[in-house]
């Protein structure tokens, strides 16, 4: 057996996610957490990891406020039917799965699981992401945990770690569970939590379980429950030798929500080849030689003269500004600062903070010389509190005066790279301590933006202020908990933009350029997928 066969055969890490960005034409995605895995799974590839990702083929894709008619057809991209087949037991029916391959690379492939189309009991089951029926959710759950082993199997892959990316994916405890004793299952699990907000942990109850797992007789839900219902989350968890928090804030936001779990933190980062700008790809290779390969390397960006970063910003900025034109037809100012604002719409992100008084924005950007402000996102179609931040940033658009105003549609991975590359600022205000990490700042530090964020998650990590990037509000420590107040915040951060961001702009050019290089050399090297993968590899994988 040569290297590439057994290399195909094994597959040491198998990685469960509900959600995956790895191409904009395939709608397998929401945000943040399925960027993140994309972005992973390139890491995997380059730093020769053998993977294989599992997801669901959705034939939709995310349950948004937009009005999407087109079933996705896999047959149309890169993607290839395995020809493959599994069955899965939900209720007293059985439903059959196939698999679609997209192939990353020699080291990395993802599954797509896609229910048979022809069964009228399931006919439905993956039209949409987070399907706000928490009967489809159950089920299609089942299809990515325990389909998803099955599949796994029935491909003749072995992983030594299974990895659940949140526990969406919890159900493949309970095909595991059929084989091994639980030991042997702690053993083979770990997890990664992404969110500290109770209510987005899954929880099933006992009823439901019971009659979706009919001819699942080994399982004892009653020995997982508190009486009523089962928390997903602390299922996971319980069946894991390691569970990671995103941030080292957001280890101590989880431990309430982990009780007795031993919880490690394992800081987000991103892909730095696939968020680099191609302008800053030319600057990189001209005065960062081998910084492909070790990104750490980016912390030499200090040697770049200051001409070429501007060269390389210019170029960023107008493609992002000619996009927004061929968008909205609206003409931006390229001398304005341009602040963007792109994160997933829900209530606790405040995208809209910002907005909280217009008038007073107004008058500030006329002292100034103009203020131009991107905002893009999705809500999902059953977040009222999301669907409330989009409408009023809409209504508050205006594409003219000193204060301008755009929201961009139709948000995906091609748009976030303009606005991470060609925005002046990324402005990031969830409401503390909510932000697990976040990792839209980092794609825009890679490029020399500077951010301006609320002192959670990762910028607690990496922010320094005035070096960086600014904070906005108090920087407290790590385990203080307590809640972040709108405005007050809202107050910190026009005192901020007015005092220092806007100065620095308008009015000390040589600053500015110094910030941007500390904000490459400072933020890059660390916050990447390289060494997210090595850290798993070192803290969680331990039976590699």
């Amino acid at each position: 057996m040569d290297f590439m066969t057994d290399v195909e055969s094994k597959r040491r890490i198998a990685y469960f996610t509900m959600e995956i960005a790895i191409d904009d034409s395939i709608p397998s995605y929401s945000g943040g957490l399925g960027v993140l895995a994309g972005d992973l799974m390139l890491s995997f590839e380059r730093l020769a990891i053998p993977c294989v990702c599992i997801t669901l083929l959705y034939g939709r894709g995310y349950a948004s406020h937009d009005n999407n008619n087109d079933v996705f057809d896999p047959s149309k991209t890169g993607m290839s039917n395995l020809q493959v087949n599994a069955n899965l037991e939900i209720g007293s029916d059985t439903l059959s799965l196939s698999a679609w391959s997209y192939k990353v690379g020699r080291y990395v492939d993802i599954l797509f699981i896609k229910a048979d189309s022809n069964d009228p009991n399931f006919a439905h089951l993956t039209d949409f992401l987070y399907d706000p029926s928490e009967y489809i959710r159950l089920r299609q759950e089942m299809m990515l945990g325990i389909g998803g082993v099955r599949i796994l199997k029935a491909l003749g892959y072995s992983p030594a770690v299974y990895h659940m990316n949140e526990s969406h994916s919890a159900f493949l405890v309970v095909e595991l569970l059929k084989d091994m004793n639980e030991k042997e299952v702690l053993d083979r699990c770990v997890m990664t939590t992404h969110t500290p907000i109770s209510a987005a942990h899954e929880r099933y109850s006992i009823a439901s379980l019971k009659e979706a797992f009919q001819k699942y007789d080994w399982m004892d839900w009653n020995k997982f429950s508190d009486g009523k219902e089962i928390n997903m989350s602390l299922f996971a968890a319980r069946h894991c030798r390691a569970v990671n928090a995103v941030s080292m804030k957001h280890k101590y936001v989880s431990r309430d929500l982990f009780p007795g779990q031993k919880l490690l933190h394992i800081t987000n980062g991103i892909n730095h080849l696939r968020w680099v700008h191609a302008a800053w790809c030319e600057v990189f290779d001209s005065y960062l030689s081998g910084w492909r390969d070790e990104p750490s390397l980016l912390r030499q960006a200090f040697n770049i003269p200051s001409e070429a970063v501007i060269k390389a910003h210019a170029a960023a900025k107008d493609q992002l500004l000619n996009y927004v034109m061929s968008r909205t037809g609206i003409q931006l100012d390229k001398g304005m600062i341009t602040i963007a604002i792109a994160r997933r719409m829900t209530g606790y992100k405040r995208n809209n903070l910002i907005l909280r008084d217009v008038d007073r924005l107004e008058n500030i950007a006329s002292e100034v010389g103009g203020m131009q402000l991107l905002f893009a996102g999705k809500a999902h179609a059953n977040d009222e509190s999301g669907r409330a931040v989009l409408d009023d940033i809409k209504a508050k658009a205006s594409g003219k005066g000193n204060l301008r105003i755009v929201f961009l549609d139709n948000y995906g991975l091609d748009a976030a790279k303009l606005l991470t590359a060609g925005s002046d600022v990324w402005l990031n205000t969830p409401k503390a301590p909510l932000e697990a990490s976040g990792t839209s700042g980092m794609k825009a530090a890679l490029n020399g933006v500077l951010n301006l964020s609320v002192w959670d998650g990762w910028w607690l990590e990496g922010g320094i202020e005035g070096v960086n990037g600014w904070g906005i509000g108090e920087r407290k420590d790590w385990q203080d908990l307590s809640s972040s107040d709108d405005e007050t915040d809202y107050n910190a951060l026009i005192a901020k933009l007015s005092n220092a961001v806007l100065p620095a702009f308008y009015k000390d050019e040589q600053r500015w350029l110094n910030m941007m290089k500390s904000s490459i050399a400072t933020v890059a090297p660390y916050f990447n997928t390289d060494r997210v993968v090595k850290e798993y590899v070192a803290k969680m994988y331990t039976n590699l």
